[in-house]
């Protein structure tokens, strides 16, 4: 990395460098994390209408599911 031989011009050479490594390093990490993170929303968005819910509301399969289950889970303790 940085030695006390090399010149004292070539100290912020390599600081810029190691810091412009750092910012690629960091650029393809948040591009992969958010490809993944839009592939998963795609997918879900993808199963939601599958489930026949074309009628721009693409939640609201869900939203009658999620409520179907906590009427069920309700009905069960009683």
């Amino acid at each position: 990395m940085i030695k006390k031989s090399d010149n004292c011009w070539l100290l912020p050479i390599k600081v810029l460098t190691s810091y412009v490594e750092y910012l690629r390093n960091l650029v393809l990490c948040l591009t992969v994390v958010t490809t993944i993170y839009l592939k998963v929303l795609e997918s879900i968005k993808r199963m939601v209408q599958m489930q026949g819910t074309e009628s721009g509301e693409e939640f609201c399969w869900l939203q009658r599911t999620l409520l179907k289950m906590s009427k069920l889970e309700v009905q069960s303790k009683t």
